[in-house]
């Protein structure tokens, strides 16, 4: 009886760790609105072969009805142990009637930019390639809840804001595809359950067990001592992301909602500008052009929030916070007739109360200030960027100073 009771509570924890991974993919495939196609579509799979990846796939390939899969592994060739790795990983795809290929690296890279950020790099860059080979419109990968919480902590560990806090969604824009992390609600024991129940054989990777880099140091010691500090930790940290998620999508609106305000104001005053500027501002491929004045009564904060957007939009990617400020210094704050900015293969210029972005970092020829100034006898006339000082003199005559200061 007791034996009956035993195989009967272990029947119950199998069947709740299996239903447990399986509910959230199906939340996550909702989620990522799969494309409407008469076939299952072809979706990607980063295959490392580990108990994440592992308990991913097979439970992907359980939905065939609803994805066919592929699954790749990139091959960082940083270890000897790792050179078996593919052929258990083409195994266990062919176990379960999934498609593979493998993708070897150069490590000699790894030299040039650190050994986390070269390896995270290249192997995104292999997954968009083998994406973009296949066809795929979708690409998994296992991080989990985990994960989740290290990428949080480290992420304010280096003075992140709003938007990084925020981590990694479930489902983001990945170039022209999107990436899905269905596991990420998940913690690590979890997808152990759910392997157990299963069945299933994983690669253990010894380097994970060194604490030598940043995320490894986090998860074997940062992370226990916070967990035994803090009971729960793990689970707040993956609630922080998903507030500021949240907070961000708020800013987001607010953003764009000032950003398109100073758009309409921009094409008003546009029509009224001389032609040469009109031609430099309006030239074909170039992202619309912004007044600064449209965003002088925006608070700080919010004159901050909308370059970040316009930029964005712009192509030229989201600044950090001391990118920002010296932004906001040139284009909005300085009063000087001309100011620029480069970042990230773009300049930013300011032209009077113009802002555009350019692709060229030759200085443009800049439309002169043409239009007759009257004069009525005073002692000063203000210039766009300067005073003229007339000092009245024996004869009827005045002599004049320009004094090179804004007004």
């Amino acid at each position: 009886m007791a034996s009956s009771r035993r195989s009967a509570k272990n029947a119950d924890r199998t069947a709740l760790a299996t239903a447990t991974v399986l509910a959230a993919l199906d939340a996550a495939l909702r989620e990522a609105a799969l494309p409407a196609v008469d076939a299952p579509p072809l979706v990607l799979v980063a295959f490392s072969g580990g108990l994440d990846s592992s308990v991913l796939l097979h439970a992907l390939a359980s939905r065939g009805d609803r994805v066919r899969l592929h699954a790749v592994h990139v091959h960082h060739g940083l270890q000897a142990l790792a050179e078996s790795w593919p052929a258990h990983c083409e195994a266990v795809a062919a176990g379960l009637g999934v498609s593979f290929s493998c993708v070897r690296l150069d490590p000699r890279g790894a030299a040039r930019e650190g050994l986390e950020t070269w390896a995270r790099r290249a192997r995104y860059e292999a997954l968009a390639g083998e994406a973009q080979r296949l066809g795929c419109e979708l690409a998994f990968t296992a991080h989990h809840a985990d994960d989740q919480a290290e990428t949080v902590l480290m992420r304010l560990a280096r003075g992140t804001g709003v938007l990084g806090l925020g981590a990694m969604p479930v489902v983001r824009a990945w170039g022209q595809r999107r990436l899905v992390r269905p596991l990420l609600g998940l913690p690590r024991e979890a997808l152990a359950a759910y392997a157990a129940a299963n069945a299933l054989g994983w690669i253990e990777d010894p380097s994970n067990r060194e604490s030598g880099s940043a995320r490894n140091s986090l998860r074997l010691t940062v992370m226990p001592a916070l967990e035994a500090a803090v009971p729960g930790a793990r689970d707040n940290l993956v609630r922080a992301a998903a507030l500021a998620r949240d907070a961000q999508q708020v800013l987001d609106e607010v953003a764009g909602e000032d950003l398109a305000a100073a758009r309409t104001m921009a094409a008003a005053r546009l029509s009224a500008e001389p032609a040469p500027l009109v031609a430099l501002l309006s030239a074909p491929g170039r992202p619309p052009a912004l007044h600064r004045q449209a965003l002088m009564t925006l608070g700080g904060a919010r004159q901050r929030l909308v370059l970040r957007t316009w930029l964005a939009q712009s192509g030229v990617g989201v600044p950090s916070h001391a990118v920002l400020a010296e932004l906001h210094k040139q284009l909005l704050a300085s009063e000087a007739t001309y100011g620029e900015v480069i970042r990230a293969g773009a300049v930013l210029r300011r032209y009077r109360d113009w802002l555009w972005v350019d692709r060229d970092d030759a200085v443009p020829a800049l439309p002169a200030q043409s239009a007759p100034l009257p004069w009525r006898g005073e002692n000063e006339l203000l210039l766009p960027d300067a005073r003229l000082v007339l000092t009245p003199l024996a004869g009827g005559v005045s002599s004049a100073m320009l004094r090179n200061e804004p007004v």
